[in-house]
C-alpha cells in the first residue's frame, strides 16, 4: 500500500539523518537512500499527486544535510560536500517548479527558501576556503622570496624557510584542488537539476 511505503520512507529519512549524526555513515545512507527512491517510485506511480514530489525534496534535504553533518565530522569524505550541493540542488529545482506552478505555498515554500540559505551558505564557505587559500599562497610567494635574499646571509636558515614554504606549498595545492573539485561537482549537480526540470 502506498501510504504504509510513504510512511516508511518518512520513517528512513530521518532514521538516516540521526545516523549520520552518529557517525554510521553507511547505515545512514541506506536508509536515506532507501527514502528517496521509495518516494520517486511513488511520485512515478502517481504522477498528480503532489506530495510526493515534495516528499522526494524533503527526503533530499535530509540526504544533504545528513552530508553536511558528516561533512564536519572526522572521518569527512571529500564528496561530502558535493553531494550535499547536489542534494540540495534538486530539491530546490523540484521546490521551485512546485512553486513556479502554484502547487505549494506556506511552510513548503519556507522550506524552499531554507535550502536556498542552506545552498549559498555552502557555497560562501567554499569561497571563502579558496580566498584563505589565494591569501596563504601569496603570504607563500613572499616568504619564498624573503629566504631567497636571506641565502647570502645565512643559507641555513634560507633552506629551512624554503622547506617549510614547500610543505605549505604543498598544503595549498591540496586545498585548492580540493576546492577545484568542489567547485566542479557544484557545476555538475546544477546541470543535472536544471537538465531533470
Amino acid at each position: 500500500n502506498a501510504r504504509a511505503r510513504a510512511e516508511t520512507a518518512t520513517n528512513d529519512a530521518m532514521r538516516g539523518r540521526l545516523l549520520a549524526k552518529l557517525g554510521r555513515r553507511a547505515d545512514a545512507f541506506r536508509s536515506l537512500d532507501r527514502a528517496v527512491d521509495v518516494y520517486r517510485g511513488l511520485s512515478a506511480a502517481n504522477p498528480d499527486n503532489v506530495e510526493l514530489p515534495v516528499a522526494i525534496a524533503l527526503a533530499l534535504i535530509e540526504r544533504a544535510d545528513s552530508s553536511m553533518a558528516l561533512s564536519r565530522q572526522a572521518m569527512a569524505r571529500p564528496g561530502d560536500r558535493a553531494a550535499a550541493t547536489r542534494d540540495y540542488t534538486e530539491a530546490m529545482a523540484i521546490l521551485t517548479a512546485l512553486r513556479d506552478n502554484g502547487e505549494i505555498e506556506g511552510t513548503d515554500v519556507d522550506t524552499l527558501e531554507a535550502t536556498r540559505k542552506k545552498l549559498t551558505e555552502l557555497q560562501n564557505a567554499l569561497a571563502q576556503q579558496q580566498s584563505f587559500a589565494a591569501e596563504v599562497e601569496a603570504r607563500l610567494n613572499a616568504k619564498l622570496a624573503e629566504a631567497e635574499s636571506l641565502r647570502s646571509f645565512d643559507a641555513a636558515l634560507a633552506d629551512q624557510l624554503a622547506r617549510e614554504q614547500a610543505a605549505l606549498a604543498a598544503w595549498v595545492r591540496g586545498l585548492q584542488e580540493a576546492a577545484e573539485r568542489q567547485r566542479q561537482a557544484d557545476a555538475a549537480a546544477a546541470a543535472r537539476a536544471a537538465a531533470a526540470n
